[in-house]
């Protein structure tokens, strides 16, 4: 399934115990920085032919509190 630019919002799921956050590319860098900030680093994938992102969480194993500080996180 194509992940990135149809979404609306990013998408936070478990994928192999790793949570993942699949994110409009246009947004990834800000959203990668912002987790950065609050000390959550991650390793972007960037599919420029597809224009899709998403973020691999490091040292993260639960969604709820990446949802948590998701909420507060403007584009």
């Amino acid at each position: 399934m194509p992940f990135g630019s149809y979404l609306d919002a990013p998408r936070i799921r478990m994928d192999g115990g790793k949570v993942v956050i699949d994110v409009d590319w246009d947004d990834a860098d800000s959203l990668q920085e912002y987790l950065r900030r609050h000390e959550i680093r991650s390793t972007a994938y960037l599919d420029r032919a597809n224009r899709d992102a998403r973020l691999l969480l490091w040292g993260q194993d639960n969604p709820d509190n990446v949802r948590a500080l998701m909420d507060e996180w403007e584009r």
